[in-house]
């Protein structure tokens, strides 16, 4: 019979699927609905300048309040609990979610503030509710179930926009599309309910000046101020600050794959290929082997006890170099910017192809890096998961996830800002240097646990250090 852990670690994998099939996608497609949307109301009121918010600046602005939000989380999980949280947060990204069936400007920047608060509870209730269900023997395994679970989200969202959207974005395909992702993300939330209560292993790190709560059901008897206090002491921990230019890589390494790796996909021109050469469809492809890649990543980090998270973390980071060098031969640099030729008012000419496929961008190549930059993003965070859940247990859980998503959340913003501004080939250049700094800094951390034994204490960890 299965123990409560193992279903709850299951059963809230499969709920992140169906929420993140529908908001990955999302992201994914975001610049191109909106832009397709605005076009359409153009054409239909004779209002040239209609706009409402680009995909970019929507992604823009939820991150920069979930960044500021999930510091204040930790004191709301500490009064809700880790299961109340995640059905509290999920409920914000079916509101988001639904905001694309028909767009308008006040709906997208209040679903987009409303989703910025309700992301930081739903990620640090999770982070918090899998270090609960884990075991020092399961806790890597744990991580690498959820990831696999949360990727395949995303490929199961892209062969709905891949049927939807084979004649194009229309009001038709995209008012479908979004219908099913709404139901989608509702049944995922509402599966929350059906989380069952655990018992935590005895705290085993350094507290902070953190006391583990006794209460059975996951509430602290700390009051708000108490929670918010101990978030910020963590910050001086050296475990978290040694981590903090590998979280902002994570943030930048998010936004290419689920963002910018999409619109250079739609704004690229492949000739004529097996999809045909109709550019809305081929973004579903390649979003398609971005969630094979990714669902990779945790498929391996599950399965390859034997390779330590040293080994895990370097390959991630060269998988993914080799992945923006080919996006430099394949894109031009003005191909992030979401328009296609056709689509630019002041008839400037953009560069869309790549430096060694000059004349028309090559599906293949697209695909290839689609796959392995996906792959290095979620060995990564496979990665980073297991070293929070392992060096931070107890009280402490939901205080360093809400710092690493926080951090996470100013770089993606950080991300989305430069986005459609900003030459591709600089952005890759910038996520290349903060790649090979977040190797060095993940080796220097020490963090290595041996992969055929129990992980060690933070405390025996720092001083075998």
């Amino acid at each position: 019979m299965v123990d409560n852990k193992t279903y709850n670690v299951w059963l809230h994998s499969v709920c992140f699927c169906f929420i993140f099939a529908a908001f990955q996608t999302a992201t994914m497609t975001s610049q191109s609905v909106i832009a397709q949307f605005e076009a359409e109301t153009r054409n239909l009121t004779n209002n040239p300048e209609y706009t409402i918010i680009d995909g970019y600046t929507s992604q823009l602005v939820l991150y920069v309040v979930f960044a500021i939000s999930s510091w204040f989380v930790p004191m709301i999980i500490s009064k809700t609990g880790s299961r109340l949280g995640m059905l509290i947060g999920g409920v914000t990204y079916v509101f988001y979610v639904s905001a694309f069936i028909s767009p308008s400007s006040i709906y997208m920047w209040t679903a987009s503030i409303a989703l910025g608060m309700g992301a930081g509870i739903l990620w640090t209730s999770q982070g918090r509710f899998l270090t609960k269900c884990g075991t020092s023997e399961t806790k890597k395994k744990n991580g690498g179930i959820f990831w696999a679970f949360l990727q395949g989200g995303a490929l199961l969202g892209n062969i709905i926009v891949f049927i939807a959207f084979k004649d194009g974005i229309e009001s038709n395909s995209r008012t479908i599309a979004f219908t099913i992702f709404t139901i989608l993300t509702s049944i995922g939330v509402a599966c929350f309910k059906l989380l069952k209560h655990v018992e935590e292993e005895p705290e085993d790190v350094e507290t902070v000046g953190l006391k583990k709560s006794e209460d059975n059901e996951d509430v602290s008897e700390k009051s708000p101020m108490e929670v918010f206090k101990n978030s910020l002491a963590l910050l001086t921990n050296k475990k978290m600050m040694i981590m903090m230019v590998v979280f902002i890589y994570s943030g930048i390494s998010q936004v290419f794959v689920f963002g910018i790796h999409g619109t250079c996909v739609r704004t690229s021109s492949f000739g004529d290929t097996f999809f045909g050469d109709k550019s809305d469809q081929l973004m579903a492809v390649t979003g398609l082997f971005i969630a094979i890649g990714s669902m990779t990543a945790g498929v391996v980090d599950s399965n390859l006890s034997g390779f330590s998270t040293q080994v895990k973390f370097r390959v991630a980071m060269l998988v993914q170099i080799i992945a923006y060098f080919i996006c430099v031969g394949n894109f031009g640099d003005d191909a992030a910017k979401g328009k296609k030729q056709a689509e630019v008012k002041d008839g400037a000419i953009l560069e869309l192809n790549g430096m060694y496929w000059e004349e028309k961008s090559s599906l293949m190549a697209a695909m290839l890096s689609s796959l392995l930059v996906a792959f290095g993003d979620g060995l990564m965070n496979t990665q980073i998961f297991f070293y929070l859940t392992t060096n931070f247990t107890g009280t402490n859980a939901a205080a360093a996830f809400s710092i690493f998503k926080s951090i996470q959340s100013f770089s993606v913003a950080g991300a989305n800002l430069y986005a459609s501004k900003l030459a591709l080939g600089y952005q890759l250049g910038l996520a290349v240097v903060f790649s090979l700094v977040s190797v060095l800094l993940y080796a220097f951390s020490g963090f290595n646990p041996k992969p055929t034994e129990p992980t060690k204490s933070a405390n025996e960890t720092q001083e075998s250090t």
